[in-house]
């Protein structure tokens, strides 16, 4: 195991593993899987490769998917172009540009009713003739594109999105290049109501009474017709005793659809035509007819062509199970840490949601006093949260941090990029979910006054999702161990074999402790040092801790932090021993510190023994 620890064993990982290193990978392993964590240099080697796949004439269309806008903005060749590459960042609709007709065209794309929405609001638009975005998705405007920016959320909105885009742009050699690898680990399952269904082949009845359709498109929807028919009314054997399939549905015909749906059923029409063609396409062992006559199943994943996936967190196991793939490893056998990263861990349940609100005074008094002594020493501390959580905490820190004497400190939970981060009194405390800023790479502190946890439901969307309910495997959750650990098991012995017990551990420790390190690597304690406090019943995935407590107490006995009580304790001896040494009487000083006596006698009489001069 080779370990990156100081910025010149960086800078040699980083020289040695080139775009073109990676490209010549690629030759001999068409999916590569990158595994650096925040700070190692993710972004610009994506940025290099995404160049060098064109240059070397290797690639005629480079797709670079991430999972916001503001990734995208940040990318090399989006901010400074090349002119002799044609690029295209696909865009999401204007809304400003829209109008009166946004909140039209909200519901038409809740309710997949895009190809009516350009074909009726666009064209009533006076901006239709300077709107790039109605001619972004148009063959003449994609054919010879070499580069595509997107946002992952197009994978979940339009089947089969990446082999429409080689097929526009006429590319023959694609690399898909995903930048964080979350989207993968969503559920694709999908349902179709018995209603939608009826009402699609009431659609597709009227459209073929009409007198309108040349002999193609009548033939199409022949088609359609007998496979909706027969949807109906099959049972779950029926859906996987034969393989469906559906032709391909003409731009006009879609409209045609989509406008009578409107026109019969109203604002709550929802045009299924898409989800149909992605039922055809489905593992069968994923299809199933529910008890309200809801047809289920899940969309399958492709990656088109050779692709590339930054990611620090999804383990490549997992990542192959998805994707149905065999990726490697880009680098294996190696770890990053800063050899001045202390990096601690409190494995106690009181981080969780069920517990924290109850024992959050205890969190937050030690929180709000390790915080004070690192502003006293100048340090810039970044702080982390669940999301539920996060408005509860900054009111709570900002009171006890005046308490403190931080008059100046104010905990901000929004609005980071307008604050004035440069200085330590500023404090940002985000959610779990933060990704892709940069904004705290400076800072040395980050500390999580709260843990991450998800439940059964959330593992199993990811695990079983492709399994309809007959073949799914039951699991459960544990809290077990010394110090304490989350672990995910089958709970029958006849499944101690299956994939879904060898994977279940990879997906709880990808959803807790990996959302938990791309919020702590957003103040780069891989390559920086850093002085981190998780608050997790987990193991960090690559490294031993610098130090573990298995409860709050011990985090403040190693810290130097006493509780309010014993603070309060403290004050009010010292206090009394400052009135005896001023030669007040006890009852004297039990007036002044609006005190009983018999707490003065206590204390007075310990002052003595400590200090017999008194």
């Amino acid at each position: 195991m080779k370990s990156i620890s100081c910025e010149n064993d960086l800078s040699q990982f980083r020289n040695a593993h080139s775009a073109e290193t990676m490209l010549d990978r690629l030759g001999g392993d068409p999916h590569l899987c990158v595994n650096w964590p925040v700070g190692v240099g993710k972004s610009v080697h994506l940025d290099a490769v995404t160049l060098s796949a064109l240059e070397s004439n290797q690639y005629d269309l480079v797709i670079v998917l991430a999972p916001t806008r503001q990734l995208i903005e940040e990318r090399k060749l989006v901010k400074d172009p090349l002119p002799h590459l044609k690029i295209v960042q696909l865009k999401p609709r204007p809304r400003l540009l829209c109008n009166g007709l946004n909140q039209r065209w909200e519901i038409y794309e809740k309710k997949h009713l895009g190809v009516l929405g350009r074909a009726t609001l666009c064209n009533s638009c006076p901006n239709n003739t300077t709107c790039s975005w109605i001619k972004q998705w148009s063959d003449e405007y994609l054919n010879g594109v070499q580069v595509i920016y997107a946002t992952q959320a197009y994978f979940e909105i339009i089947p089969d999105f990446l082999t429409t885009l080689k097929h526009k742009t006429g590319a023959s050699k694609v690399l898909t290049i995903v930048d964080e690898a979350n989207f993968l680990l969503k559920s694709f399952r999908r349902y179709l109501p018995m209603n939608a269904l009826k009402h699609f082949l009431l659609l597709l009845d009227q459209v073929l009474s009409s007198s309108l359709l040349d002999t193609v498109n009548e033939r199409v929807l022949l088609h359609w017709q007998k496979v909706v028919s027969e949807l109906l009314l099959a049972d779950t054997s029926d859906l996987r005793n034969q393989k469906w399939h559906l032709p391909h549905l003409s731009t006009a015909l879609c409209e045609r659809l989509q406008k009578g749906g409107v026109n019969n059923f109203g604002d709550h029409y929802e045009f299924i035509g898409y989800s149909l063609l992605e039922f055809c396409r489905s593992p069968q062992i994923s299809q199933e007819r529910l008890e309200n006559g809801a047809l289920t199943f899940c969309r399958s994943l492709h990656i088109e062509g050779d692709s590339i996936i930054y990611s620090a967190t999804v383990p490549l196991e997992l990542l192959n199970y998805r994707l149905n793939v065999s990726a490697n490893l880009y680098t294996d056998n190696t770890t990053f840490k800063n050899q001045g990263t202390q990096w601690f861990n409190i494995a106690s349940p009181f981080g969780t949601r069920h517990y924290f609100r109850g024992n959050s005074k205890q969190i937050l008094d030690f929180y709000a006093e390790l915080i004070h002594q690192r502003l006293c020493q100048g340090k810039k501390i970044l702080l982390v949260a669940k999301k539920c959580f996060v408005a509860y905490c900054a009111a709570q820190l900002n009171e006890r941090l005046k308490v403190l004497g931080n008059l100046d400190v104010q905990i901000v939970v929004d609005n980071f990029a307008s604050n004035d981060l440069r200085q330590a009194q500023t404090i940002p405390l985000v959610n779990y979910g933060i990704i892709g800023t940069n904004l705290f790479e400076d800072f040395e502190c980050c500390y999580c006054l709260t843990g991450f946890y998800v439940n059964e439901e959330v593992i199993n969307s990811t695990l079983q999702d492709s399994f309809a309910s007959d073949f799914r495997v039951p699991i459960s959750l544990n809290v077990d161990g010394y110090p304490k650990r989350r672990y995910v098991k089958v709970t029958r012995d006849e499944d101690q074999y299956s994939t879904v017990n060898m994977l279940a551990q990879d997906v709880l420790n990808y959803f807790e402790m990996g959302t938990v390190l791309q919020a702590v690597g957003r103040v780069r304690p891989y390559t920086k040092p850093r002085e981190i406090i998780t608050f997790q019943c987990a193991d960090h995935p690559d490294f031993p801790y610098t130090r573990e407590f298995n409860s709050l107490g011990e985090a403040r006995t190693f810290f130097n932090i006493k509780t309010q009580k014993t603070q309060q304790l403290e004050n009010r001896a010292q206090q009394i021993k400052e009135c005896k040494a001023k030669g007040l009487t006890q009852k004297e000083a039990a007036d002044r510190l609006s005190t009983s006596l018999r707490t003065v006698q206590r204390y007075w009489n310990k002052a003595l023994e400590s200090d017999p001069k008194l």
